[in-house]
């Protein structure tokens, strides 16, 4: 009986070493589960922060380019008769700043190069036909056929060396193709902008169009590449971003954690907490612009998506309103970053006390704002809403001894009497915006 009892004790025992032993490797592995996912989510908050960083950097060297291109179009439409030394004074006089990365300035009728700024180191082109270029021969057709800017590179370039072109259409007294303005980028200055990019996030860059790779080693040793779709109409990249292995004392301090966690058992749900809450904040944060609080590019797709669908089920109008400071530069230029940084917090809360509930801003660009109106019952609706919106967006603010003018010229369209998609509807606004600018005096 003794021997019997003793039996189903060391049974009882045996059964209970094992259901401790199960109960401690499932919170060992709960905690290395947690410490795991704690250092993927820091490594793909990291990323993404860099992602948006150099998103920002980019677009704004590509961009302010193309408001350049823009100026240079509207000189020349602008001109019937213009001659070689109007054209090329104007040229000194908009780059009278010299910008290291811009290699030359082409105006192309056609498809042959009709002025090349600057004029002596570029003369020899000037006459060529690009459609004799196997290079560059495709994006000249496609630029002729679609009317849409390009931006294309590395490529080889007519006048020796190679660089990154973007590419701007204009017509002229009409809706057809005439010609473009092109500004070619040094490409071994574009590299030394990615290369320090790469340097002060401490990530490895790997850029590819398509299956070429424009940037990086595509053999990096890397753990893992994190890739993200670099497209908007212009610029259409897979941009991969990594950071190498872990440093093995990140695998210490994992031990650490997991020793504490087995001790501290109640605070399980604390740290669940924590990690619902890190999501919620890696999202709010990839969605927002960090400067202003207002929504960012990342979540404009989506609501658009939502607001053209809700406009057709219900068969009413919707429409856009793109916004731009002018003379931003300038306030920057004269007074700093800093109040320049006030300026568009002040710009940004004041559309958000201007506007309705359901009337939804973003900040697109550094001074770039834009309006989603869900409900449009009258064009005429939007003209008021953008002479009051003008009127609200024009305001000195008075900070740190200066006094800081600021207006704004304003844009708009309507879906779906302007267009179908986004693209198009944006274009007619900024079209309409720059025409609202070239009143600015």
């Amino acid at each position: 009986m003794i021997n019997r009892q003793k039996s189903k004790d060391h049974i009882k025992a045996k059964v209970t070493a094992i259901l401790i032993g199960v109960i401690m490797f499932s919170i060992t592995v709960g905690f290395s589960f947690y410490e795991m996912n704690r250092i993927n989510q820091a490594e793909t908050l990291r990323i993404t922060e860099n992602y948006i960083f150099f998103d920002t950097t980019i677009r704004n060297m590509i961009y302010s380019k193309i408001n350049l291109i823009k100026g240079a179009i509207a000189y020349i439409q602008s001109s019937d008769n213009l001659t070689d030394e109007a054209f090329y004074n104007y040229m000194n006089h908009l780059l009278s700043e010299k910008d290291e990365i811009i290699k030359n300035v082409g105006v192309i009728y056609g498809s042959t190069i009709h002025w090349n700024y600057p004029y002596e180191e570029n003369k020899a082109s000037i006459g060529i036909d690009l459609m004799t270029f196997e290079a560059q021969r495709p994006y000249i057709e496609r630029i002729q056929s679609t009317l849409k800017p390009i931006f294309q590179g590395p490529v080889d370039l007519v006048q020796g060396g190679r660089g990154f072109i973007i590419r701007y259409p204009f017509s002229k007294n009409n809706d057809t193709y005439f010609g473009h303005v092109s500004v070619v980028l040094k490409e071994e200055v574009f590299n030394e902008v990615l290369a320090s990019l790469e340097k002060s996030l401490k990530v490895n860059l790997l850029i590819k169009d398509g299956e070429k790779v424009i940037y990086g080693n595509e053999g990096t040793s890397a753990d893992k590449i994190h890739w993200f779709e670099f497209e908007d109409g212009l610029i259409n990249w897979k941009l991969g971003l990594s950071i190498g292995s872990q440093p093995f004392t990140t695998y210490i301090n994992m031990v650490i954690y997991i020793l504490i966690g087995i001790l501290l058992l109640a605070g399980t749900s604390v740290f669940s907490f924590v990690i619902l809450r890190a999501n919620d904040v890696i999202k709010n944060e990839s969605i927002h612009d960090h400067l202003t609080g207002l929504r960012n590019r990342n979540s404009l797709d989506e609501t658009i998506k939502q607001v053209f669908a809700s406009a057709e089920r219900n068969t009413h109008d919707a429409g856009i309103l793109v916004i731009d400071l002018n003379r931003f530069k300038d306030i920057n230029d004269t007074y700093g970053h800093i109040i320049g940084d006030e300026v568009l917090k002040e710009t940004a809360d004041r559309l958000q006390q201007a506007i309705r509930s359901d009337e939804m801003p973003f900040r697109i660009g550094g001074d770039e704002f834009l309006i989603v109106v869900p409900v449009v019952h009258e064009r005429e609706n939007l003209q008021q809403m953008k002479k009051r919106l003008k009127g609200v967006l024009s305001y000195k603010l008075d900070i740190n001894g200066y006094n800081v003018l600021v207006t704004a010229s304003i844009g708009y369209a309507v879906y779906p009497k302007n267009g179908l998609d986004f693209d198009t509807l944006f274009t007619i606004a900024d079209e309409q915006m720059y025409v609202d600018k070239s009143t600015v005096i």
